[in-house]
């Protein structure tokens, strides 16, 4: 099997000129979820995890492994809150809580690169009649700040924390209302600075309006708002760290319900009294006619449309990346002597598109990039595309089809639009189903990304 990465490596070097590294496979049979830990002391460490342990798998640069460490805990009947690597190259932190004596007791323990424990905090101890001391968490876009958020169902209001990962410091500690009976769909996510942003989106046709909360040290203060000038099928939130702004964005229609003709961007002023910016374009019939995979009569506007990205151009612009996203629920027979009659969902994520919006709100360009993935009780998880941002282009890398023996494709998006398609590299005879929405890129040239195949884990890297 090395010798059959050896080849693969030299192959697409000399095509493409990029390297594939393959790790050596990792058993997961007795954990339930996995963490890829990243540039620790130019190691890469695989976390296994399960609810109160911890497996650590540490790989060098040519992805060999070298060593693996279970962590043991002081405490017994600990629930595993998160994992994650710290902003400094040389250690990660498990944060993790237990009960004792009736007070829940919130942990963070440092390790270093070699996965010894070098220092434990404790984060929170209180006295709550909950036993079930759970947290969501969020990671701010420059991995320094986390966002812990009381997981206590929707009918009660929320305790949160921002945790600097940098000075250890708990930098905010506020309480979230509950969330209102009419919410469709709630985000919340920590800027860089610390502070948290709660968006509540209403039904599309609703009479409540959608609303922003802006929580930080000095208090709270938000904004509601309406789109009165067209239905909004899609919405996204992000923040613009450079202009210290909330920026939404997705597809809207004019009039119809079940197909979207324009795609927008509302972007509210940095105090949040206001929405500063807010426009909203149609699709071009070349657009709608390379959506629609050149039929002779494309339709008026595109179905299934999901915004997957919001990337903030360094002159003020905006791109909004989406997808065509749908599932379908269908029977089907299990087969055998019973003839039992099963549910069975097939996803399908089919063409990407890019609509990419100046600093003064105009549409400098859209485009679709085809794209066709079908499969069938796996919730899309190889379905899908990475995003990897570079300094003069943009790629998109995903998996030709959903199935172990399939190619590995990429789009190469320049700033003004124009493209080119590759193959990267093929998964036959090397036993790989490629994870690429679950990739992280390491630097400006590289990317990580998990393989899964029959409960055993395999990382691949691609460096350009």
């Amino acid at each position: 099997m090395k010798l059959t990465y050896f080849i693969l490596f030299l192959t697409y070097c000399s095509l493409n000129a990029q390297n594939i590294t393959i790790s050596e496979e990792i058993s997961n049979f007795t954990y339930d979820q996995y963490e890829i830990l990243p540039n620790l002391a130019d190691n890469t460490l695989v976390a296994l995890s399960s609810q109160d342990k911890i497996q650590i798998i540490g790989f060098n640069k040519n992805f060999y492994k070298v060593w693996e460490r279970e962590i043991e805990f002081d405490t017994k009947n600990i629930r595993i809150q998160r994992i994650v690597k710290q902003p400094r190259n040389d250690r990660f932190s498990v944060l993790y809580s237990f009960r004792k004596k009736g007070i829940n007791h919130l942990i963070k323990e440092d390790f270093n690169a070699q996965a010894y424990s070098i220092k434990t905090d404790t984060l929170i101890s209180q006295k709550v009649k909950n036993f079930d001391f759970r947290f969501d968490t969020e990671l701010s876009e420059d991995f320094s700040k986390l966002l812990f958020v009381e997981n206590n169902g929707f009918s009660k209001p929320k305790n949160a924390f921002v945790l600097d990962l940098t000075t250890n410091e708990i930098v905010l500690q506020t309480t979230l209302p509950q969330t209102e009976s009419h919410i469709e769909v709630e985000y919340t996510f920590v800027s860089n600075e610390g502070d948290i942003y709660k968006i509540y989106q209403s039904p599309t046709f609703s009479k409540k309006n959608n609303k922003i909360i802006h929580f930080s040290n000095t208090g709270f203060k938000h904004i509601e708002f309406k789109f009165p000038d067209f239905i909004a099928q899609n919405m996204l939130p992000s923040f613009d760290e450079k202009n210290n702004k909330v920026v939404l964005g997705g597809v809207c229609s004019l009039s119809n319900r079940s197909y979207s003709s324009h795609s927008y961007i509302c972007i509210f002023s940095t105090d949040l009294t206001k929405i500063e910016k807010l426009v909203y374009t149609p699709f071009s019939a070349k657009f709608l006619l390379k959506y629609s995979n050149k039929r002779k009569k494309p339709k008026k506007g595109i179905s299934d449309a999901m915004i997957r990205s919001i990337i903030h151009r360094k002159d003020g612009g905006v791109l909004l990346i989406g997808e065509e996203e749908s599932i379908y629920l269908r029977s089907g027979n299990s087969g055998g002597n019973t003839n039992q009659i099963i549910p069975i969902s097939e996803y399908k994520n089919d063409e990407i598109f890019i609509c990419s919006y100046n600093q003064n709100g105009a549409l400098d360009w859209q485009d679709v990039y085809p794209k066709k993935q079908s499969s069938v009780d796996d919730q899309a998880a190889f379905s899908s595309f990475f995003l990897m941002e570079t300094a003069n282009h943009l790629k998109l890398i995903f998996n030709d089809e959903i199935k172990y023996n399939t190619n590995v494709n990429e789009y190469i998006i320049k700033g003004n639009g124009a493209f080119i398609r590759n193959s990267v590299m093929s998964t036959d005879e090397v036993d790989l189903k490629i994870r690429f929405r679950d990739g992280i890129q390491v630097s400006s040239s590289t990317a990580i990304f998990p393989s899964e195949f029959k409960n055993r884990i395999k990382l691949v890297k691609i460096s350009y």
